[in-house]
Parts: C-alpha cells; sequence; structure tokens
C-alpha cells in the first residue's frame, strides 16, 4: 500500500512538471539542459519511472517560475493560496527574448495601459 502510494505521488509530481514545462514553452531537451541533466532523465521523472530528487524539484520550480508546492500532489485545502499568475510566469519568458523584442512588447504593453488608462 504504502509503495503505491509513493509511486503515484511521483508520477503525480512528473505530471505536473510535464505539464507547467509545456505551458511554459520548454522542451523535454531544453529544461534538462537547463538542469543539467540528460533528456532522458527528465523523461522519466516527468511519467514517474524515476524519483526526482528535492533539490531538484526546487531547481524546476525555479526554471519554471512558479511555487514547489505547485509541483507537489497536495490536497487543495493544503495549498498556499495565490498561486503565481500566468502573466508572472510569461513575463519571465520574455527576459529570455531578444533586446530589440523586448522592447517592442515593453512598448505595447505601455500602449496598452496608457489607452486603458485614459478608458477609464
Amino acid at each position: 500500500m504504502v509503495k503505491h502510494n509513493t509511486e503515484q505521488f511521483f508520477i503525480k509530481i512528473g505530471e505536473k512538471i510535464a505539464k507547467v514545462r509545456k505551458e511554459s514553452g520548454l522542451s523535454q531537451e531544453k529544461l534538462a539542459s537547463l538542469l543539467s541533466i540528460r533528456q532522458p532523465v527528465l523523461a522519466s521523472y516527468e511519467i514517474g519511472r524515476r524519483r526526482i530528487p528535492l533539490p531538484l524539484i526546487i531547481k524546476i520550480a525555479e526554471i519554471l517560475n512558479i511555487f514547489v508546492d505547485d509541483l507537489l500532489p497536495l490536497p487543495e485545502e493544503k495549498k498556499r493560496k495565490g498561486p503565481k499568475p500566468k502573466i508572472d510566469r510569461d513575463l519571465e519568458k520574455v527576459k529570455l527574448f531578444p533586446e530589440d523584442q523586448q522592447k517592442a512588447i515593453l512598448n505595447l504593453i505601455e500602449t496598452l495601459s496608457k489607452s486603458n488608462q485614459k478608458s477609464s
């Protein structure tokens, strides 16, 4: 019984890592590279074949710009309230864009902000 629960625990973590990784637009290869591990190792974590070490879970959360408990299969009432909004994760991705694209996005945000302030 305990073994089954432990296996399910790591399967759920792997599923969450894969989901957030995909939402962030990262391939397994890219995330594995950022973690300094091989892609097949990451794949085995994502399907729950291997138990992922806690320090790696922490590093994944940092890279994906989420809270560690977003990756843990905790009951909803045990989770912290107010998950990091998607916009915050998306803005972190913008930092990886070339400078000219970053400036274009910033200009767009400023234009929309000014337009919104005028209509308020």
